[in-house]
């Protein structure tokens, strides 16, 4: 398939755009009053996360936090602890309100669903998941789910990236 073919058929996706807009008015409150956003993935999503954050910092000044980041505590954890418990270790110690993302294409990683799991009934925070093709765990348990419907992980990840991008443009803008 070429180019064109490749584009007719995915940058053409039915695109669910109310909770991408719902999920912005979040983060701008969370810039606002400086309440951190904490963002975790795996593998590209965990570097989608990371960028996000970065960009998040750079461009908007706000309080953010990839779990992602520290590849010697990550390790640590998975290797000493568990796996499934990476991001929820790091969770655990973070004593302030927070806003949880979590970026998982398939939405059944297991440490996403845990830190999602911890976020919500443990410490009693919000949670936005962004999904692909049906979503799995990660969209059932959001509070708010932004999925793309799709079962090319390339494209899907791609289009969270481009959402989290259109994220930092917006909120720069209102800073």
């Amino acid at each position: 398939m070429n180019f064109q073919e490749y584009s007719e058929k995915y940058f053409t996706l039915p695109i669910d755009c109310d909770p991408i807009d719902k999920a912005l008015k979040g983060l701008k409150y969370c810039v606002k009053n400086n309440i951190l956003i904490v963002v975790a993935g795996n593998g590209g999503s965990g570097y989608t996360g990371s960028h996000f954050v970065q960009d998040l910092i750079k461009a908007c000044y706000a309080n953010a936090k990839s779990l992602n980041d520290n590849w010697g505590l990550y390790s640590a954890i998975s290797n000493d602890i568990n796996h499934d418990l990476v991001f929820v270790e790091q969770l655990k110690r973070i004593n302030s309100k927070y806003l949880f993302i979590g970026i998982s294409f398939s939405g059944n990683s297991e440490n996403i669903i845990q830190a999602v799991r911890h976020t919500k009934y443990i410490d009693k925070m919000p949670v936005l998941g962004l999904t692909g093709n049906l979503g799995g765990r990660l969209r059932a348990e959001s509070n708010l789910n932004i999925n793309i419907q799709t079962d090319n992980i390339y494209v899907g990840e791609g289009f969270h990236s481009l959402i989290l991008h259109y994220f930092v443009d917006e909120l720069s803008k209102s800073i």
